[in-house]
């Protein structure tokens, strides 16, 4: 038998619990054993007292996750045998600090200026721009020496000079920042390399762009978040309750940590791991029964369930030894194992790594295939996992428009059209981004 919530509304939901814990510095309400403590009156020792929901919150965790995740390790010496690994949450632990380790020996030994070439296209949008009057630039703010970048007119060569490394993540930001300007973020615009060519962009690029849009972490998200649409079918009659809460909580409470961490696969790892941890307590309470007649009980129930699974998470997410070793304290020979790395990712040619040298990202597109070079800028996400094919898909039709633009133009790009699309996923990615930008607006204003 399914149960109904009761009168359950996901804005009555977010009224009351809008002043849920999300950060304990700064004095917000948070739950322990049942309780909230409420900073009032200068009496931080005053608690408020709330019914005790108990769940058994590390249960849900471990078993949020499908066990499709795993890491494929190529066997030592000249065989192509292939070793696989499941991946549990902490597991990505070491994958991420390999990758930081590889960034910052890179920035470490990274000095002098850098000039990337740049379309045509772009350096006469530029040289317009400059050329506007004042007032004109006031209403229409777009990149300029200010941050930290030049194009100059070599000939006929157009190039972005910059000292910034890695240099070409940081073209590839200005260009989308001086296009894209107005309206929604798009999904296509984001992912796709529209100013430096894929087989230009390197590890630390990908790493880069990644730490500054989010853009794979936003995608994890809206395919976690998307299989909400079975639960508020099946209990809430398709009013998306349950995933209005799940968003809402998931920013409040975790969000803002998530993106303060340079683990670009522990924090997807997380996030998702909190979406279906979440999803799972509402599917197992709505078949067991749901039989409070009083509304406000059951935003005080969801509100504990909720604390419990996120002081849990809180624990794995800040362990000591997570933070990254100075770039003269790291080993070579520990930074040489993402050479045997094959998937998720094959993150470079073995024959490259070394602390100074270019390591070109290769990706599998299957079980036995060869390696090809990235098409987009989502090498992070898991194809595997439930809902992320469709984005990738809505990924690779823009890329396929937009290299037959290029090919087409003449000089003059007319960057490609994005096809339309109704589907409910399309709408969360374009939520969760927007959520994810004001979460880095306001980190970057204090």
């Amino acid at each position: 038998m399914k149960y109904q919530a009761k009168n359950l509304k996901a804005e009555a939901y977010i009224a009351y619990s809008k002043d849920a814990f999300n950060d304990e510095k700064q004095g917000l309400a948070y739950f322990w054993n049942g309780d909230r403590l409420k900073p009032a009156a200068g009496n931080k020792d005053q608690f408020d007292e709330i019914l005790y929901v108990p769940i058994d919150a590390a249960h849900y965790i471990e078993t949020a996750l499908p066990k499709i995740d795993e890491i494929i390790l190529a066997a030592d010496g000249d065989s192509d045998e292939r070793i696989s690994m499941p991946m549990a949450l902490n597991d990505w632990f070491g994958v991420d600090l390999d990758l930081i380790d590889w960034y910052n020996i890179c920035e470490e030994s990274s000095s002098g200026e850098f000039s990337i070439p740049v379309p045509e296209y772009f350096y006469e949008k530029w040289e317009n721009y400059r050329c506007r009057s004042n007032s004109y630039k006031k209403k229409h703010p777009k990149p300029s020496v200010a941050d930290g970048i030049m194009i100059e007119n070599c000939d006929v060569d157009y190039f972005f000079k910059t000292s910034f490394f890695p240099p070409r993540a940081y073209a590839e930001i200005v260009c989308k920042k001086y296009i894209h300007v107005h309206g929604n973020p798009k999904l296509e615009w984001l992912a796709v390399p529209e100013c430096v060519p894929n087989s230009d962009l390197e590890l630390n690029d990908y790493i880069y762009y990644e730490r500054k849009s989010a853009l794979n972490l936003a995608i994890e998200i809206s395919a976690a978040l998307a299989d909400y649409h079975a639960l508020d079918t099946s209990y809430r009659s398709g009013d998306k309750t349950f995933y209005d809460i799940a968003l809402f909580e998931l920013k409040q409470r975790l969000l803002p940590d998530l993106l303060k961490f340079n683990a670009i696969y522990f924090r997807i790892a997380v996030a998702r791991t909190f979406i279906y941890a979440l999803r799972n307590c509402f599917i197992d309470r709505m078949n067991s029964g749901w039989e409070d007649a009083d509304v406000q009980t059951q935003y005080r129930k969801i509100e504990a369930w909720v604390a419990q699974i996120t002081i849990q998470l809180r624990t794995i997410l800040y362990p000591s030894a997570f933070f990254p070793a100075k770039a003269e304290d790291i080993s070579l020979e520990r930074i040489r194992a993402l050479e045997h790395m094959r998937s998720p990712i094959q993150f470079c040619d073995p024959r490259q790594i070394s602390s100074t040298d270019k390591a070109y990202p290769k990706m599998y597109t299957g079980e036995k295939s060869d390696t090809i070079t990235p098409t987009s800028l989502v090498i992070f996400c898991n194809p595997a996992h439930s809902n992320v094919p469709f984005y990738l898909d809505r990924i690779r039709l823009y890329r396929d428009d937009f290299g037959k633009a290029k090919e087409a133009c003449g000089g003059t790009l007319k960057l490609p059209d994005i096809l339309r699309c109704r589907d409910f996923k399309a709408e969360i990615f374009t939520e969760v981004y927007r959520a994810i930008l004001a979460e880095m607006e306001n980190a970057e204003n204090n």
